[in-house]
C-alpha cells in the first residue's frame, strides 16, 4: 500500500513539474500566498465559489467555453496560484497558463479541500 501511495503522490508531483508549474501542498500554498505577489484563481463554477473560497480569490469558471482565453488575459505573465475543488481542474488549468506565461505557476494539491482539512479558513 505504501508504494502504491508513493507512487500516486510521485507521478503527481512529477506531472505538475514536468508540465513546467509546480504542486505545492496547502501548507506552502498559503506561504508562498504570504511571500509572492500573483493571482489567486479559482477555477470552480460560480456555485463552488459561492459555498465558499479562498479570501481574495477570483472565480473562473473551468466549464466555461472561453476559459482559456480569460484565463490567458487574466493571468498571463503574473504569478498564479491555482486551485479547484480537489485538484484536478486546477492541474489542468495550470498546465494551460504555462503555454502563455512563463511566470511561476503554482497548484494546490487536493484543492481547497485539503486547505479545509488542514484548518484554514473559507469565506463566503
Amino acid at each position: 500500500m505504501f508504494f502504491l501511495w508513493t507512487f500516486i503522490s510521485c507521478s503527481i508531483i512529477c506531472f505538475g513539474q514536468a508540465s513546467g508549474y509546480k504542486e505545492v501542498t496547502a501548507v506552502s500554498f498559503k506561504n508562498l500566498l504570504s511571500q509572492e505577489k500573483g493571482i489567486l484563481l479559482d477555477v470552480r463554477t460560480p456555485g463552488e465559489y459561492s459555498q465558499g473560497h479562498l479570501a481574495g480569490a477570483q472565480n473562473l469558471n473551468f466549464y466555461d467555453p472561453d476559459f482559456a482565453l480569460k484565463l490567458k488575459k487574466l493571468a498571463a505573465g503574473k504569478v498564479a496560484f491555482i486551485y479547484c475543488a480537489s485538484g484536478g481542474r486546477s492541474a489542468k488549468a495550470a498546465t494551460i497558463l504555462k503555454d502563455y506565461s512563463q511566470a511561476p505557476v503554482y497548484n494546490l494539491i487536493g484543492g481547497i479541500a485539503a486547505r479545509q482539512k488542514a484548518g484554514y479558513p473559507v469565506v463566503k
